[in-house]
């Protein structure tokens, strides 16, 4: 049995404020002296997080050695690729890749001509990464190994949802970068479709990894916070999303008429295109520059 610890948390924006619960979750919690988890919003800046979570300390049981994004065969075709709307300069750069998992994206920006450096949370990907000759550390930001560092670029891939103190992640990027120097952060978006179709089935949940959930507004604001100024926020298509989502659900017996709709594939595929027309998508992806 997994020995978890759990913990209450508020939001790391508004310490003082209080919070509503926004969508319980059908998950027993795993040490009966915790009251079951669910998500709940600050009152004071509407940011959505999970409470109670397990503790920073526990967070290795939930990252197995198959864990996917650790896996290179395992990823879809175009992980790493360069994200949308990122124009890298001709002549190539410095950058870091937080959360680099198999590192497909660090070899991609390496093979364009970039100096690139990473760090992880996972022991294993760090050891498979190494293993190909890159500069690469495990932990999160802050990071020791990084301090007096200075890139042009610092990415954060669907990485901010998963760290426990996301506002102190960026406060200490923006210490890594000179002014003008970038940042990019993708999270999935709590305002898409297939939440409001799958609420507590909703792919971005992937409880307990996921310890916050963003809209537009909340990821601005905590960019913002941290010393940014966000430039664009663009919507990401991700149908996969969405065909997991309604597998789930329709598993759960809580898809419906629309889950076991988009349990096809091209039916998924067509939602997720839905949601970038509407304004509801899948995925958002921010760029911001240092103020």
């Amino acid at each position: 049995m997994k020995l978890v610890k759990w913990e209450e948390c508020g939001c790391p924006l508004c310490p003082q404020a209080g919070f509503s619960v926004f969508l319980p979750l059908p998950l027993p919690a795993a040490d009966s002296c915790v009251p079951p988890p669910c998500l709940k919003k600050c009152l004071g800046c509407s940011l959505v997080f999970l409470s109670p979570r397990p503790t920073a300390a526990s967070m290795h049981h939930f990252y197995p050695e198959d864990y996917q994004p650790y896996l290179e065969d395992k990823l879809p075709a175009n992980e790493g690729k360069i994200p949308k709307g990122f124009q890298p300069p001709e002549q190539g750069g410095t950058l870091l890749d937080v959360g680099f998992g198999a590192g497909k994206f660090l070899q991609r920006m390496c093979n364009a001509g970039w100096k690139v450096t990473g760090i992880d949370f996972s022991a294993i990907a760090v050891a498979q990464v190494q293993g190909k000759g890159f500069e690469v550390y495990q932990g999160s930001l802050p990071h020791p190994q990084l301090k007096g560092r200075q890139f042009d670029f610092v990415f954060l891939r669907q990485v901010l949802e998963h760290l426990h103190d996301p506002h102190a992640a960026l406060c200490h990027a923006a210490t890594l970068l000179p002014s003008g120097g970038k940042l990019v952060v993708s999270v999935p978006n709590l305002n898409s479709l297939s939440f409001r179709w799958f609420r507590e089935n909703w792919f971005g949940i992937d409880f307990p990894r996921h310890l916050f959930f963003f809209n537009k507004k909340t990821l601005a604001g905590m960019v913002e916070r941290a010393g940014f100024q966000v430039l664009e926020i663009q919507p990401v298509r991700h149908g996969k999303w969405i065909w997991e989502a309604a597998r789930e659900a329709v598993r759960n017996r809580r898809g419906g008429f629309t889950g076991r709709l988009l349990q096809n594939r091209l039916m998924s595929g067509l939602a997720a295109s839905i949601g970038i027309w509407t304004g509801f998508p899948e995925g958002l992806q921010l760029l911001a520059t240092k103020a």
